[in-house]
């Protein structure tokens, strides 16, 4: 049986996210120890930049009156690697929180992934797995993460930017990802040259370039399937969002 309690491929609307880090370990990670390292010194021996870092890992996922709602478990990242290949959603689900920014003219922000990072070379919104310091009092500030993780990759601060009044949620075949529009004042091109401009100045940026999206340019090489499903969404809607 899945821990995860809705379909896939469907965009659902939700007024609030209620996501409770628990404090028991997470039994995939207990039962699979010696396969996750295995697959770290894998993952170390083509990719030396990896960190093991501490991540989670959902036992629980479900949408009770509309409302999202999860139970999720400290794990290594490593963990979350090993997950992604067994995509064992009997045991353990991953979620992620994902701003979808659009331009003052109507433009999509992607990033391209680093070639040091874990999906290099791919395309979709700045953002992260969710981390133990992303989690208040035991529950996650789903909109903290995502507005750190995008200063984080790009430079574009998103506090007090205009937002969508509540969120969509979307399990795909990567994880569950929570989506929320954000209304920024700048126009594409003024976007893509001050995140050029960042990713310029790091020492080591986890993306390459910002890639704006728009209604009807092709979609860019690397583009991941579940990304084009919310971009496809959005152009649909945001007239009458």
């Amino acid at each position: 049986m899945s821990v995860i309690g809705f379909a896939q491929d469907h965009m659902l609307p939700t007024p609030d996210v209620t996501l409770r880090l628990v404090g028991e370990p997470h039994p995939y990670e207990v039962l699979h120890a010696a396969g996750i390292e295995a697959n770290w010194q894998a993952e170390l021996a083509r990719n030396p930049d990896l960190f093991d870092g501490r991540t989670v890992l959902f036992s629980r996922l479900a949408l009770h009156d509309g409302r999202l709602v999860g139970d999720c478990h400290e794990v290594r990242y490593a963990s979350l690697l090993h997950w992604r290949l067994a995509r064992r959603t009997d045991m353990a689900a991953h979620l992620f929180a994902m701003a979808l920014p659009v331009t003052a003219d109507g433009a999509v922000l992607t990033v391209r992934m680093a070639p040091w990072t874990a999906n290099a070379g791919q395309v979709y919104f700045a953002g992260g797995s969710l981390e133990p310091a992303d989690f208040v009092g035991g529950v996650a500030d789903v909109d903290a993460n995502m507005q750190r993780e995008v200063l984080e990759e790009t430079g574009i601060a998103l506090a007090g930017t205009p937002r969508e009044a509540g969120y969509r949620v979307l399990r795909s075949d990567r994880g569950v990802v929570v989506i929320r529009r954000y209304a920024l004042k700048q126009t594409a091109r003024e976007i893509e040259a001050r995140i050029a401009a960042f990713v310029a100045g790091e020492a080591r940026p986890e993306i390459v370039e910002p890639v704006l999206v728009t209604r009807t340019q092709p979609r860019a090489p690397g583009l991941l399937p579940w990304v084009g499903r919310i971009v496809d969404w959005h152009f649909a809607t945001q007239d009458g969002a």
